[in-house]
């Protein structure tokens, strides 16, 4: 997953297989219909109450179409590092994008542990951007990679925000997807320690009551 984010490979699955096989569904760096992969809107992965600007990143590397400054595509939705990568890793390690961990040797079960969490399209500086993966984790589509106990952001604005964190896009709290499909809200006021045991996979430890 170091070149490219879950997301990618789950575009077979949302009716989107022609993006996907333009890079034989090995990487993004392709085209499809005319559009480089990495540019393609795609209404799915953006939440109606995502209050950033726009839902695209300029974005420019000197090893991509001649170091032009390009759109790449935003998400909402961030995963969990500590399930989708290394648990306790280097996000900026590119040996650590990496998981050997299946929904049943998840030690604390899927109802315990976060695998996604709302989170800004435009963060300052950064973008949380669809297919962009770990080879540099400043853009990619995480949270719990660094900063790892420091629970949802509330209130987030372009000046304050955190962009280690998830946020939330209400005062109501952030919308957290748990492990075994089911949807939890992340309330202003949840503890270091419980959002640390909800993004760890193996801690063992029990959620506290003000999850």
């Amino acid at each position: 997953m170091g070149d490219v984010t879950l997301y990618y490979h789950l575009l077979p699955f949302i009716e989107q297989n022609a993006l996907y096989q333009a890079g034989n569904g090995q990487q993004l760096f392709s085209t499809a219909s005319g559009q480089r992969v990495w540019t393609a809107q795609l209404k799915a992965f953006k939440a109606p109450h995502d209050p950033s600007r726009q839902d695209t990143f300029n974005l420019a590397y000197g090893w991509l179409e001649g170091g032009a400054s390009l759109p790449w595509s935003c998400t909402s939705y961030a995963f969990n590092y500590q399930v989708f990568a290394r648990r306790g890793g280097n996000v900026y390690d590119a040996a650590h994008w990496g998981t050997g961990l299946k929904l049943q040797t998840i030690q604390d079960g899927t109802s315990n542990t976060a695998f996604f969490a709302e989170k800004r399209m435009l963060c300052g500086s950064r973008g949380t951007l669809l297919f962009h993966g770990g080879w540099d984790a400043n853009q990619t589509p995480m949270f719990a990679g660094l900063n790892v106990s420091a629970p949802p952001q509330i209130g987030v604005t372009d000046a304050n925000c955190d962009w280690t964190r998830a946020h939330s896009f209400t005062a109501a709290g952030c919308q957290v997807a748990m492990g075994d499909g089911s949807v939890r809200n992340a309330r202003s006021g949840i503890s270091n320690t419980t959002w640390s045991r909800v993004v760890d996979p193996s801690d063992g430890q029990v959620l506290g009551n003000d999850w």
